[in-house]
Order: structure tokens, then C-alpha cells, then sequence
């Protein structure tokens, strides 16, 4: 479905800025640049699972309790309502697992002792679990508590009507996908940028540039070219607010080349014809440029609001986002490897003995209807110098040929990416990847 009323997105630009001549032939300029990107293309989907209003949140927690209590006196894995102080009646659950028209109650294992929703209870897996109720692709459960309500499950044999009606979990159950394309996304940058260059003298030309930036906005997307990007719930548009994947907050970039003060004319001189064409006329080049990393959303992968996204990680222990971000950028042993060969970060005080982060400083979001903490972390920082050295020699007035050695990264620095962020698996805090090997080129060009 698209909004009838939908508007092309625009972006408002504005900038300041002032320049001043300095001595030695510099120029020094500032400036603020700033936009506004307004009614930006995305969609939603509608068929974001109800677990609020339906009353189906409650009852998730009762069987929370349920289940507490069953396995401290003996009862079992199960979150059935066994009558002990404490426990009471689910009747979401109930309906879902009961007898329906000719299908039968489902068995223990597929009901109040499966596996799968013990472990959503366990984890808090609120919306997860709504989602599997919710499913006609596999219509167990769902058939279970609208009966008749809705016709194919009649048809299927569920023809006891309930008092759950066919858009209890969801508005559409018939349809897979239900999206609504809307404009009312937004964006903005705002940068700082201090630019200095230096024309030609004394064989020097040099340009260097620093922009500290923000860049933030709902679409957390860099590459969805079909607005397709959706926010975390429809509920609130304010949680999907954070920086966008171009939010590089510091980048410095500078490109300068020199004539070395060797050959003919030159402050060594050299009139030897043939040596001048060997020694002298070189020139030094450079670009090097250094950007702090792009930013990525923690991922916890666990859905305890709705079904559409995972909702955040949970910090403890006195542990911060930053000193989690220093700790899996910093690598105190380089010869510290696991058994698949990934280097290690400095997580040894935040991880178990199987790898997996300890969930007392750092675990995945566990309350059942809400949003944990939804946290940005950022990229390494990024190094990258190159060099280049470069000669013309003229043969005569319509013939040269040239000569270029370009060193790319010619420090030879690694870069490591961060350490895996995965609040879940056994790989936390491991560096699996790397790059920055030292490329040389070698050229040689006619020209006539």
C-alpha cells in the first residue's frame, strides 16, 4: 500500500564559511555545512505482531511465572497452570493448545513443554513467540485461537468459534508481507570543515582538509535505493533515530607533491645533460588519508517487542559503550589466535570460558515488551598512506618519456577490522579479518 498524499523528499542546504590569506602563499578557510533531508521514502510493515493491546504480553509473563515455578517443585519444563500458589490460568495459551471443532488438543511437547517457546520464556522472547502463535503458514496454533473467526481455518476443521478475532496478532494473517510506503523519514548532517592549502613555491603545492561531522536520521539503511527500509516498530518512529551508516564523525585527507631540489636549475645544480636525466627532475607525491569507522547497530538478534527486528543489547558490571568499543578494537597479543585463526581483542574480562560474552556486563535484551538499550558502535579507525615518485625526461621538443613508482600504503600498516560484536555466539570479541598489504606499482609512459 502507498500513501495517497505522498511527497517528493527534498533536502535544505546551508552553509558558512570565511577564508583569510596567510603567509607563505597559504590559504586557510572554515566553514559549517548543514542539511535537512525531509519526507524521505520508506515503508513499514503493518503486520507488525501485537503482543499490547490483545492482552497477549501478560500472559507471556504469567507463563514466565508459571514456568518458575513448575521447575522449583518438581513439575517439570512446563509452563502449564499446575494450581500452585502463584501460578494462574493463560487463556491465550490455553486456546492455543486446546481442542478446536475436530482437532484434538495438541500433545504436551507441542504445547505448554515445547522446546521453542520454554526458550522464549526463558529469554524473554515476547514478540517471537507471538509471532509463532500468529503464523497461518503453519496454522497449529493460530487456527487454534480464532477457530472460525477466520474462514480457511473453519474450513481446515477449526469450527469452534472463539472470542479472538482472525487480526488478533496481526491485522492481515492472509498476507506474508504488508507494507506501507510512507515519506515521512528524515536526515541530517551537520559538519565542521577547516581546508588549508598552499599554491606552488619553493617546489611545494600541498592541500589538507579535517571535517568533524554527524550525520543521523530514521533510515539506517546506505544502500536501499527502494525506500524499503523500515523502522524498528511502528509504535515509535524515535527509536530508529541514530547515525546513519555515513556518520564518519572525523576524516582528515591531505594531497601534496615536491619537487626535489635536484637537477638542472634546481638548488643542486646539475649541468651534466645525462645526469640530469637520471638524478635530477624527481618528483615527491602523497595522499594520505585518516577516517574513524563507519557506525553499526549492536544486533542481539532477539525480538522482545515485535517479530520485525532484534531489540537491543543490555549493558551491566560498570561496563560502558565505550569501553566495550575500546576493548574490541584493541589487540594486546598478535600472535594470540583461536583454533580458525582470528585474532583475539581485549575481551578476556568480559568473556566465559566458551567465548560467549558474560551476560553480567554484556547480554542480549531479555524484558518481555521492550526495547533494551539500542546501541551504536563504530568501526576502527582507518589509515591510509600512499606515496608516489615521479619523473618526466625530455627527449626532444614533441618527445618525452616518463617515469612513476606509486607506493600504495607504503607503511605496510595492517588495518584490523573490530572485534565480533555478537552478544550470543562463542566468537565474541574475535578479529576475523585484515587488510592493508603495501602495493607498488611500477610505470613508465611515451609521449609524443
Amino acid at each position: 500500500m502507498i500513501n495517497p498524499n505522498l511527497v517528493t523528499p527534498y533536502t535544505t542546504n546551508w552553509n558558512i564559511g570565511i577564508q583569510r590569506e596567510l603567509p607563505g602563499k597559504t590559504v586557510l578557510e572554515v566553514r559549517y555545512i548543514g542539511n535537512k533531508s525531509t519526507h524521505m521514502w520508506h515503508y513499514q510493515n503493518i503486520d507488525e505482531v501485537n503482543i499490547f493491546e490483545n492482552g497477549f504480553l501478560p500472559q507471556f509473563t504469567q507463563a514466565q511465572q508459571n514456568l518458575s515455578i513448575n521447575q522449583a517443585n518438581g513439575k517439570g519444563n512446563t509452563f502449564v497452570n499446575s494450581g500452585l500458589a502463584g501460578q494462574a490460568s493463560m487463556p491465550i495459551f490455553e486456546t492455543a493448545f486446546g481442542a478446536n471443532g475436530t482437532n484434538p488438543a495438541l500433545s504436551t511437547s507441542s504445547g505448554f513443554s515445547n522446546t521453542t517457546f520454554i526458550t522464549d520464556l526463558q529469554q524473554g522472547l515476547a514478540g517471537t513467540l507471538a509471532g509463532s502463535l500468529a503464523s497461518v503458514t503453519s496454522p497449529t496454533y493460530y487456527c487454534r485461537v480464532v477457530g472460525s473467526n477466520f474462514s480457511p481455518c473453519a474450513t481446515a476443521g477449526y469450527t469452534t468459534k472463539t472470542q479472538y478475532p482472525m487480526n488478533f496478532f496481526v491485522p492481515n494473517p492472509y498476507a506474508s508481507s504488508l507494507r506501507y510506503q510512507n515519506d515521512d523519514g528524515n536526515a541530517n548532517y551537520n559538519g565542521l570543515q577547516v581546508e588549508g592549502r598552499k599554491s606552488f613555491s619553493h617546489g611545494l603545492m600541498a592541500t589538507a582538509n579535517i571535517v568533524w561531522s554527524h550525520g543521523m536520521g530514521d533510515l539506517l539503511n546506505a544502500s536501499d535505493q527502494t525506500a524499503t527500509y523500515q523502522w524498528f516498530t511502528q509504535r515509535n518512529a524515535r527509536l530508529s533515530y541514530g547515525p546513519t551508516p555515513f556518520d564518519r564523525r572525523i576524516a582528515f585527507n591531505s594531497y601534496w607533491t615536491y619537487d626535489l631540489p635536484v637537477g638542472k636549475g634546481r638548488e643542486l645544480n646539475i649541468n651534466n645533460p645525462v645526469l640530469d636525466r637520471i638524478i635530477g627532475g624527481w618528483t615527491l607525491g602523497g595522499v594520505e588519508q585518516i577516517a574513524t569507522g563507519s557506525p553499526s547497530i549492536l544486533n542481539s538478534g532477539r525480538d522482545t517487542f515485535n517479530n520485525l527486528v532484534q531489540s537491543g543489547v543490555v549493558f551491566g558490571g560498570g561496563l560502558t559503550l565505550s569501553q566495550l568499543q575500546h576493548d574490541l578494537a584493541t589487540i594486546p597479543n598478535l600472535h594470540q589466535v583461536t583454533g580458525s585463526g582470528s585474532l583475539i581483542s581485549n575481551v578476556s574480562s568480559l568473556a566465559q570460558s566458551s567465548g560467549i560474552a558474560n551476560p553480567a556486563y554484556y547480554g542480549p535484551a531479555a524484558t518481555p515488551g521492550a526495547f533494551s538499550q539500542l546501541a551504536y558502535i563504530y568501526g576502527n579507525t582507518s589509515f591510509t598512506f600512499n606515496m608516489s615518485l615521479n619523473k618526466t625526461v625530455r627527449i626532444h621538443e614533441r618527445l618525452n618519456i616518463g617515469f612513476r613508482v606509486e607506493a600504495l600504503n607504503f607503511l605496510n600498516h595492517p588495518f584490523f577490522a573490530l572485534g565480533s560484536t555478537s552478544v550470543t555466539a562463542n566468537t565474541f570479541g574475535q578479529v576475523s579479518s585484515a587488510s592493508g598489504n603495501r602495493t607498488v606499482l611500477l610505470r613508465a609512459f611515451l609521449n609524443w
